[in-house]
């Protein structure tokens, strides 16, 4: 009895979770519009309009109606990802492995010359040298669920038999902050977040730790994307290199450019991610 309690179980929210993946479907069908996600992880309110304007500009380029659907947080991200609410999306490399697997979203392209380290930092005053040192030490860190700060970061003390205290704050800016105002000895963080902080903190901060470099972000198409869509907005998106308009847009989400890319440039994060399972 309880075995057939958990399969029906399971096959209910397996029932749900269609279902709700093609209310989606039909209502996009209906209003015509491609909705675009962009990952909010550290986002500020400018960030997220600066993010509106490109896709705006994206709409126009492709001769398609796309709208962009900001989401409340990280959490919420992450709920309308799973069901498939976005036709188009912007996410990291971890979020990406997975949504791949599990709703089908497929990589097509990138920000060029951009990949994921993951590094510790130290006041640069500090006496803290190497890894070593942090034992028992606290280590600040942001969301437990970042893949290149937080569990690549994890996994690497762990593999060297260095246990530290773990404190979480709300994001990589505030890990560096902490570090710098010399509120915790050591934070955890990654290289991009840490390159686009403040030139005067940033002088104050060194570094003691970096992983070897993995694929970042990926742009990405829900499979019921259209090919000739597809086209279009990737087409869209890689004109913003070109155009002046874009490459201002591109300069104010921080992005040095869009490349194309492939699916397979992300079998670096599952076989990380394969190992780390093991």
């Amino acid at each position: 009895m309880v075995k057939m309690g958990l399969k029906a179980l399971v096959v209910s929210f397996f029932v749900l979770f269609v279902s709700a993946t093609h209310a989606v479907a039909d209502e996009q069908a209906q209003t015509g519009e491609l909705v675009f996600g962009v990952l909010p992880q550290g986002m500020s309110y400018t960030m997220e309009k600066q993010w509106q304007l490109l896709i705006e500009q994206v709409s126009v380029e492709s001769g398609h109606k796309i709208r962009f659907e900001a989401a409340d947080d990280l959490e919420d991200f992450e709920r309308k990802l799973s069901r498939g609410a976005y036709d188009f999306v912007l996410v990291n490399a971890q979020m990406y492995t997975q949504a791949h697997d599990k709703v089908g979203y497929k990589a097509f392209a990138k920000e060029s010359g951009h990949t994921d380290k993951g590094v510790i930092v130290v006041h640069r005053d500090s006496s803290i040298k190497t890894l070593a040192d942090l034992k028992n030490q606290t280590l600040a860190m942001s969301d437990p669920r970042h893949f290149t700060s937080t569990v690549l970061t994890k996994a690497h003390l762990n593999n060297s038999g260095i246990k530290v205290n773990e404190e979480y704050v709300e994001s990589d800016s505030s890990v560096y902050r902490a570090v710098v105002h010399g509120d915790i000895v050591a934070g955890a963080g990654e290289i991009n977040t840490l390159n686009n902080i403040n030139p005067n903190a940033h002088s104050k901060l060194r570094v003691i730790w970096s992983s070897k470099q993995y694929s970042s972000n990926a742009f990405a198409a829900h499979p019921r994307v259209k090919p000739e869509q597809l086209e279009h907005v990737q087409q869209a998106l890689l004109n913003l290199n070109t155009d002046a308009k874009g490459k201002r847009l591109l300069s104010k989400v921080k992005f040095k450019g869009i490349a194309e890319a492939a699916d397979q440039e992300w079998d670096d994060i599952r076989a990380l991610k394969q190992h780390l399972a093991n």
